[in-house]
């Protein structure tokens, strides 16, 4: 079991200063981020070719193809803010990840194209900024002369937007899944002494165990969305530490083998310092629906979390 923060939302404006969805709270001269997804699309429009070809479809792949060049005439779209956290909000304990003391964290994804970030062309299509400075922030909204524009591809309420709370709990591994042989399908929660020789990396000031509920598996369908900071993320599809490394550093996920492949072998040891930093669900309340009750995970690098560094987080969208 590893400890994690589990973040909840409410539709209480005056929870906390902490909130996802709606418009984010940034600098008058913030420069909003943007994504140039033309090398994500050649790989697209590269693979729709390549696949009708060798399966015979080449008629669905030719629409997809059609589609494909059409987001190629405006390839630089504007990222969607998800939500912000003020790190003075979350709670901290000794030996979990070391997140600034103050300051914000600003997320934002690709609404509009949906990378789910096996190929290394997605990178760019998340951003995560850290602004230390926070004293004079407004709230801004969507790029000026782009909401129309995308305003009907992104399908996302620019309205809906929650307060968060954040509330420390136990999340399984998949090491620890095995070991209980808890099935895919199984969803329910455990009282903590029952696993209590499983407990690992346990901060000494982390609240009693007891009075924890651990999180063993996803409880998304009955209702309660589960987001995540830190921790070990609920995966839906597989283990993405591999992926981060080879597409973070320019190798396709699915075209590479790292434990086999000699040409990104080096990259190996690296597999070991990705952790998750964000896990995002689906949620009513925001309007959240990530493909078919998927998930989204924002990871980044140990050591670049220890620097404060946010600029190389790595993005997958994961769903059933």
């Amino acid at each position: 079991m590893k400890p994690t923060i589990r973040i909840k939302t409410t539709k209480d404006k005056n929870f906390s200063k902490s909130f996802f969805g709606g418009s984010p709270k940034l600098p008058r001269d913030f420069k909003w981020p943007h994504w140039d997804s033309t090398p994500f699309h050649q790989d697209e429009m590269e693979y729709a070719e390549k696949t009708g070809r060798e399966c015979g479809t080449e008629a669905y792949w030719d629409r997809k193809i059609e589609e494909i060049k059409i987001k190629l005439r405006e390839p630089v779209v504007p990222l969607v803010f998800l939500g912000q956290i003020y790190l003075e909000e979350v709670p901290r304990y000794g030996g979990f990840p070391d997140l600034p003391s103050s300051g914000v964290l600003c997320f934002f994804w690709d609404f509009v194209n949906w990378p789910a970030g096996w190929r290394a062309s997605s990178k760019g299509s998340c951003r995560v900024i850290y602004l230390k400075d926070i004293s004079n922030l407004e709230s801004l909204s969507f790029p000026e002369g782009m909401a129309d524009k995308f305003r009907n591809i992104v399908d996302i309420d620019h309205n809906a937007s929650c307060c968060l709370s954040f509330e420390p709990g136990w999340i399984s591994s998949r090491y620890l899944d095995a070991i209980l042989d808890i099935e895919d399908d199984s969803e329910y929660l455990m009282p903590s002494p029952f696993l209590e020789e499983y407990l690992e990396d346990v901060p000494n000031d982390f609240p009693k165990r007891n009075e924890l509920t651990i999180l063993v598996k996803d409880e998304s369908s009955y209702g309660e969305p589960m987001h995540l900071l830190f921790g070990s993320p609920m995966e839906i599809q597989n283990p993405m530490e591999e992926m981060c490394q080879l597409c973070f550093h320019g190798f396709d996920y699915l075209q590479y083998d790292i434990d086999s492949d000699p040409e990104v072998a080096f990259l190996r040891d690296g597999v070991q310092d990705w952790q998750l930093l964000l896990q995002l669900d689906c949620d009513n309340n925001l309007d959240w629906e990530w493909g078919d009750s998927g998930m989204l995970y924002f990871w980044i690098r140990k050591q670049d979390l220890e620097r404060q560094d946010f600029s190389n987080v790595w993005c997958e969208m994961q769903c059933s």
